[in-house]
């Protein structure tokens, strides 16, 4: 009995096997094609694809040559989604920066985009301040992406944008720029104050005086500035004449000029404008002899009465000593 048992078990499971086999073999190279074009198709949410999207930051500019601290200016950055099957949706951008070094102008840091396309890019931008003073180098705008691909599953992008920010540079001079009246062949000092307002040093700091008559007698080189300090410059002038064809005397109009180089090479000039008449030796000595009472008539006049006194004294006593003989 137990041995008809088993085969008649053996017989049911090969009749299962064989009702398989002919339901495997019944399915068509066609249709295996046709089932997984279908799911490519729609993109099926029933499992998740293997090739996940990437979205990436592409490009980014500041949308400026250069910065210079105190400045604003914008960041525009351009997001790519990198798949070329697959959409991404739900994209939360956020920006940070240190605010005590570059300050975002805009009401809010955050940015929420719908959905970006396969292959396709998305721009933004924010407006940013440079903080007045700040040292010159490089300094971070931070980039933190979220998005979810088809299948809703979350994936994040940090990224970082350089903004490199030039130091400003603040160096100014002050003298008495007063109208001089001034002889020629005279003497002028003229003192200048300097003062380096900026952060960081400047280099090869010098004046070049442009005012048509004077020549200067002292040195115009001062040297290298540290960032915060200042220096007393006791300059002496002299003047001479005009170089103008029509005229060697009177006023002349130019400037005093500080010039001095950056970090960077870079040569920049302060101006102030400075003001003087020249005038002639003799005229300057008329205007004195105005100001005092001539006294060469006089004393011609007197000379002159003591002579002819004496010329007459003199033929008396003679004509007194021929009445005598």
């Amino acid at each position: 009995m137990r041995k008809v048992r088993f085969n008649e078990q053996n017989r049911i499971v090969i009749s299962v096997l064989m009702i398989l086999f002919i339901f495997i073999s019944s399915v068509s190279a066609e249709g295996i094609e046709k089932a997984i074009r279908f799911d490519k198709e729609t993109e099926s949410t029933a499992l998740p694809s293997r090739f996940r999207p990437v979205l990436i930051v592409a490009e980014y500019s500041t949308g400026s040559d250069s910065i210079i601290a105190g400045d604003n200016f914008e960041v525009i950055v351009t997001l790519k989604n990198t798949s070329l099957s697959k959409y991404v949706a739900n994209i939360v951008i956020r920006i940070d920066t240190d605010e005590n070094d570059l300050k975002i102008l805009e009401n809010t840091n955050m940015i929420y985009v719908d959905r970006i396309e396969k292959g396709a890019n998305y721009q933004f931008s924010i407006k940013c301040q440079a903080a007045r003073g700040l040292k010159r180098g490089s300094y971070p705008v931070n980039i933190y992406v979220s998005y979810d691909d088809n299948y809703a599953m979350t994936y994040t992008l940090d990224d970082t944008v350089p903004v490199y920010v030039e130091t400003d540079y603040r160096v100014e001079m002050d003298f008495d720029d007063s109208f001089i009246d001034i002889t020629s062949g005279e003497v002028l000092p003229l003192d200048i104050s300097v003062e380096n307002l900026s952060r960081d040093m400047v280099y090869n700091v010098r004046f070049e005086v442009e005012v048509d008559g004077l020549r200067p007698l002292t040195s115009l080189y001062i040297g290298n500035m540290e960032g915060g300090t200042g220096k007393l410059v006791n300059m002496k002038l002299l003047s001479t004449y005009l170089k103008d064809e029509n005229r060697m005397y009177g006023i002349s109009e130019g400037k005093i000029v500080l010039i001095y180089e950056t970090e960077e090479g870079e040569e920049r000039r302060v101006e102030k404008d400075y003001s003087i008449d020249i005038e002639m030796p003799s005229e300057a000595e008329k205007k004195e002899d105005e100001k005092s009472v001539d006294l060469k008539p006089y004393i011609y006049g007197a000379v002159a009465v003591f002579m002819i006194v004496g010329i007459i004294f003199l033929v008396l006593v003679y004509r007194q000593r021929i009445i005598r003989r």
